[in-house]
Parts: C-alpha cells; sequence; structure tokens
C-alpha cells in the first residue's frame, strides 16, 4: 500500500508542490487578519459552573480571584521581623498603585496566617489584574519584570494565573 502511494508521490511531485504553494499561499491570505482577532487566553468557559459562580460573587459580594502573586522570601529571619515586614507593606502598596490592579491585599495588610508559611520564611501578596485576557497580558508583562527583585531583606518572585498566561 505504501509502496504504490510512494510511487504515485513520485510520479507527481510537480503537481503535488505546486498543489502545496498554492494551497499554503490561500491559506495565508485568508488568515493573515485573524491574529488580531484572537485573544491571548481561551482558557476560561465563560458558560461553565466555575465561571457563572465567581460571576455571582463579583456581582453580590464585590469578590474576585486574585490573579497575580508576590511570593516574599525573607533573606534571614521572619516575614514579620520589622525590615521584612517594611518590605512587604511598601511591596503590597507598590502594587496596589500599579496600573490595571486591584483588590492587593497582603500578610502585612491582614495579618491573615494561612498568607505567611509555616515556617515563618515567606509570606505572599496577592492582587487582581483587571480587563478581559489581552489587558491582563498587556499589564503582567510590566509588572512581572517590575516587581521580580531582591533587595537586602527579601527575595520576591511574581506568579499567579497572569504569569503562567505570560510565560506561555
Amino acid at each position: 500500500m505504501f509502496e504504490r502511494l510512494g510511487g504515485a508521490v513520485v510520479a507527481r511531485r510537480r503537481s503535488i508542490i505546486i498543489a502545496t504553494i498554492v494551497l499554503f499561499a490561500v491559506a495565508g491570505f485568508f488568515g493573515s487578519g485573524v491574529a488580531d482577532k484572537l485573544s491571548s487566553g481561551g482558557f476560561d468557559d465563560p458558560n461553565s459552573e466555575a465561571s457563572l459562580a465567581a460571576d455571582t460573587l463579583k456581582e453580590r459580594f464585590g469578590v474576585e480571584d486574585p490573579n497575580v502573586i508576590l511570593l516574599v522570601d525573607a533573606k534571614s529571619g521572619n516575614a514579620d521581623d520589622p525590615e521584612v515586614a517594611a518590605a512587604g507593606t511598601a511591596l503590597t502598596e507598590e502594587l496596589a498603585n500599579a496600573a490595571g490592579v486591584g483588590g492587593v491585599y497582603s500578610f502585612w495588610t491582614t495579618g491573615i496566617p494561612s498568607l505567611m508559611s509555616d515556617d515563618g520564611s515567606q509570606a505572599i501578596v496577592l492582587g487582581r489584574i483587571e480587563g478581559d485576557q489581552n489587558e491582563i497580558k498587556e499589564h503582567i508583562e510590566v509588572i512581572s519584570p517590575e516587581f521580580t527583585r531582591s533587595t537586602d531583606a527579601v527575595d520576591v518572585s511574581v506568579g499567579g494565573f497572569a504569569e503562567i498566561y505570560r510565560q506561555m
């Protein structure tokens, strides 16, 4: 079977190459404008139960899931040491003032123990980048390199769904 197929392809190689080139040219012509119309996300089904529940929580209670997380790792001591706490509070305020970001809170602004690691060496800052998936990607492109840093007191890394989408 493959022997006959191979023989047919070799016998008609010029026709097959020309047809392939024409097919690619036609596909390129019709597909050239589609990239501007595609979103960078597409991972969420807006009609799923989870999306509908998230919409209800947002409408009724003003609650949204954070999509950007700053992991603050104390270089020495604990996250509640004064120097680390000052850095964490400053990071929280800085993220809250970043363009397109809202709903920012952290271990240092809330005192919620679950926002600090069990050993106390790490804590997180949570925030929500507002907008559709394209706007979120635009904002995280600026936020991620701006907040990934190392100081005398802490190392900061960026995570969350927005950062995952940026890296994909």
